[in-house]
């Protein structure tokens, strides 16, 4: 119950200035209660915000008294421990302050969902457990569009993409909600050896991929600085969501982002301990590894155009074996295959 006062407080505070703002009537009859305590008596605000005070009160006696009793004192083991739990107390209900905020936060930011607000969609990101990382605006870097720009926001377990209704400043959180996206089956791709054949062709070290088995986002940031803030915060809120339940690992592993002509695609891998050992890592940096890219298949018009060609001038192809590996299409000329069997991410 101490906990639940101390977190509902800020908002209680907040309701009761504006009812004595908006109600005369109720703003009377408090300062007539005041006036009736008599002098040196405080107002309703100092009264409500006592139990909020009491319980740092207590930790700052008992360490005082602790600080001043002799170890060989007979309660100073008593005050040693009474300082602890007292400690521990302020430490659970600091928590629980810091989550109502939370939860305040995501309810605020579904709010700005304006289609949302009014009804006309019914998209919702208020859970129970949800906690806000941070937000910004990121504009698109693969769309055609003229200011493809989005407004991200980061929770602990999902990404969030809106469109801004308008781009001035004052008007940037009415906005459209887009796209939900499970932080479980995302992943980063980053500062690879050739950002412009893994990323984007227009990509530099300033973007960065969000990939998931919903849609590949590439956003541009506006300096390399603000990329990594913001890989930084996607990849260790991926890792602490996956560390939440092991059904999360579990639902990752089935799934995987394969370079395939050109687009990360999600697939399922045939090595299901492979695939599984590759769902511990949260990004794709560096040169990515060979079994995540597939070799660019011939299309049938063309095989069947050398086929032909062969047969014509009695040229005879090798059977290709049906467990040959499959290779980058850098493979035979790249210095770097020596490193491919790196980690996905030096963050790991």
């Amino acid at each position: 119950m101490y906990k639940i006062y101390c977190s509902s407080y800020d908002n209680a505070i907040s309701t009761l200035t504006d009812r004595l703002e908006s109600k005369p009537a109720l703003a009377d009859w408090v300062y007539e209660k005041r006036i009736g305590l008599g002098e040196g008596e405080g107002n309703l605000f100092s009264y409500l915000i006592m139990p909020v005070q009491r319980v740092p009160r207590y930790s700052l006696l008992l360490d005082a008294l602790l600080k001043y009793t002799p170890v060989s004192h007979p309660d100073y083991e008593n005050l040693r421990m009474a300082l602890q739990k007292v400690t521990d107390v302020a430490i659970h209900v600091n928590h629980g302050v810091s989550d109502e905020e939370h939860r305040m936060k995501v309810v605020e930011i579904q709010k700005r969902f304006i289609f949302n607000y009014v009804g006309l969609k019914s998209k919702s990101i208020v859970v129970p457990h949800r906690r806000y990382i941070r937000e910004g605006i990121l504009p698109l870097e693969n769309t055609l569009a003229s200011g493809g720009k989005l407004y991200c926001y980061l929770f602990n377990d999902v990404f969030v993409t809106s469109t801004m209704l308008s781009s001035k400043a004052g008007l940037r959180h009415f906005q459209d909600l887009q796209d939900i996206i499970p932080l479980q089956t995302a992943w980063v791709v980053e500062a690879t050896v050739n950002d412009q054949q893994f990323i984007w062709r227009t990509a530099d070290s300033c973007c960065f991929g969000l990939l998931s088995p919903q849609g590949c986002f590439i956003f541009r940031c506006s300096s390399e600085e603000m990329r990594k803030s913001w890989t930084e915060a996607i990849c260790d809120a991926i890792s602490n969501c996956l560390r939440t339940r092991e059904i999360y690992l579990r639902q990752r592993s089935l799934q995987l982002p394969i370079w395939i002509n050109g687009y990360w695609k999600f697939r399922p891998m045939e090595n299901d301990s492979l695939s599984f050992q590759m769902a511990k890592h949260v990004a794709i940096c560096n040169d990515p590894p060979p079994y995540l890219i597939q070799a660019p298949k011939t299309p049938p018009q063309l095989e069947r155009r050398a086929t032909f060609v062969d047969k014509l001038f009695g040229v005879k192809s090798a059977p290709r074996s049906r467990n040959a590996s499959v290779t980058s299409p850098r493979s035979q000329s790249s210095p770097r295959n020596s490193n491919r069997d790196r980690s996905l991410s030096d963050k790991q």
